[in-house]
């Protein structure tokens, strides 16, 4: 049994409760352009997509790692003095104070010697490097000679940003906290 067809079919208005049908051909048969969906548009990601979420946490912890490791990079690690290094083992005085005491004796005056001698000599090379590093620093800035006190009241106010960083940079950075000195030596002549 053939279907009827109906007047929507036919061309024309279609009555009420007839379907409408919409593929792309009017009812005359000529095409017509339906406004095309954008292929690639990216489909927004709910909200509580777990593995958006890690991804996004993932990407946040690769920018926070890789800005510390430029920080990182930047410090300069404080200067530690240098262990002397041992290239004889330690002689064992237990046995030695027993079977030769004299030359158990002889043994400690030596190790004993050595090690003033070891911690002299780095107590006077730290001593001539600041003495170096503070004749340089009033030989460059002869104005702050007279505020000695206040140089290193300043010098220590900074230091742990100062600490960090090459002789000749803490030398300009102490030299632009000098405004701070000069301010200060300034309050000082007005209140004497």
């Amino acid at each position: 049994m053939a279907r009827r067809p109906k007047k929507s079919d036919q061309g024309g208005f279609p009555e009420d409760g007839d379907e409408l049908k919409d593929d792309g051909v009017n009812p005359q048969g000529e095409g017509y352009e339906t406004e095309p969906e954008p292929e690639d548009e990216p489909e927004e990601e709910p909200e509580d997509d777990p593995v958006a979420t890690m991804q996004k946490q993932i990407d946040q912890m690769k920018a926070d790692h890789a800005k510390e490791m430029a920080d990182l990079r930047r410090t300069i690690p404080p200067v530690t003095p240098k262990e002397p290094k041992e290239e004889k083992p330690k002689t064992s005085y237990k046995d030695l104070i027993f079977t030769d005491p004299d030359k158990a004796v002889e043994q400690i005056q030596k190790d004993a010697v050595e090690q003033a001698t070891t911690q002299l000599r780095s107590q006077y090379e730290r001593d001539q490097g600041q003495k170096r590093f503070w004749e340089g620093f009033y030989e460059k800035h002869k104005d702050l000679k007279d505020d000695k006190d206040l140089v290193e009241l300043t010098l220590n106010s900074n230091l742990p940003s100062l600490a960090n960083i090459p002789v000749d940079d803490a030398m300009k950075k102490l030299t632009s906290l000098g405004d701070v000195i000069r301010a200060r030596r300034r309050k000082r002549a007005s209140a004497a």
